[in-house]
């Protein structure tokens, strides 16, 4: 991928619990990193089929290969959250493609 296709600024955000003084627990989000990356929405028939087979994917990100990131983060775009349907990294391990679905 060439590097000028990289232009939006994205946060990879991780979970924690936090619990309470009552015994009961909330979810925090907390920034890991942030990177340059290619955001994509779906379109036409690929969006049918995203939400049919996938439930609900709206968004393609491309970024430089990062280990760890997983289903059980989320991306910050413009305000925007995303959360992460499935990660795939390229052969070499020099890009990854991550497919998400946007919180509304």
């Amino acid at each position: 991928m060439k590097i000028g296709k990289l232009r939006h600024r994205v946060t990879v955000q991780e979970s924690t619990r936090v619990n309470d003084s009552m015994g009961g627990g909330r979810e925090e989000w907390s920034d890991l990193f942030s990177a340059w990356t290619n955001v994509k929405p779906i379109k036409g028939e690929r969006r049918y089929e995203a939400m049919q087979v996938k439930g609900g994917i709206t968004h393609e990100i491309e970024m430089r290969y990062r280990p760890g990131i997983t289903v059980h983060h989320r991306i910050v775009y413009d305000g925007r959250i995303f959360e992460i349907v499935n990660v795939y990294p390229d052969e070499i391990k020099t890009m990854l493609t991550i497919e998400c679905s946007e919180v509304v």
